[in-house]
């Protein structure tokens, strides 16, 4: 009985730090693949704006929320279908090689909610430090974010979708009927879908 005690006493101070190594590593390889899992990122990670990142954090309940950040400018683009797309990227991927949320929650079995986040930048000027002659016009940049979706892995295994019928819907537009039907978070700016168009 002595012996074990002391063995534990031995062993016990070292499965915290243990743990905690697993913990960052288990965050390291869900914030380095997600958004590539998902085929979100065209570009190479030196070439992306310093938003477009996947946050993990932990959740309240176990597990983690990820979140990937995505920059999708409005000009020139149809709000509905920049709704619609979000809606496919989450349950189906983005592009061939993309796969959805039901994949991820398989991938990464710590992982309890997915969010998507789409923001625009928008690029503007101000006015520097004045030297002696000139003032310096320096650029700016503003980040507005106006969607966000996401569901969890809890309430995806209670709705069992039949995917084959999500993808009919989503491809023949029905997406608000999709968003009502399967996702969990859904906030949009409206006032900037109306205007940034």
């Amino acid at each position: 009985m002595i012996r074990l005690a002391f063995i534990l006493s031995l062993v016990l101070p070292l499965v915290g730090p243990v743990l905690a190594f697993a913990e960052k590593d288990e965050v390291s390889a869900i914030q380095g693949s997600l958004g590539d899992f998902f085929g979100i990122y065209m570009l190479r990670k030196d070439k992306r704006s310093k938003e477009d990142t996947v946050v993990v954090k932990k959740a309240s309940k176990g597990g983690y929320i990820a979140e990937i950040s995505y920059w999708r400018s409005l000009k020139s683009r149809d709000p509905v279908e920049e709704i619609c797309n979000a809606y496919k990227w989450m349950l189906f991927g983005r592009g061939t090689y993309g796969k959805g949320a039901a994949e991820a929650f398989n991938q990464f079995s710590t992982l309890a909610q997915i969010n998507l986040r789409f923001f625009d930048v928008e690029f503007t000027t101000k006015v520097g430090k004045k030297s002696a002659v000139l003032a310096h016009i320096e650029p700016t940049q503003r980040v507005i974010p106006f969607l966000r979706i996401g569901l969890t892995r809890q309430s995806l295994a209670k709705k069992n979708p039949d995917w084959a019928s999500v993808k009919t819907q989503l491809d023949k537009g029905q997406c608000a009927q999709v968003g009502k039907n399967y996702l969990d978070l859904s906030w949009f700016d409206r006032t900037y879908l109306r205007e940034g168009q």
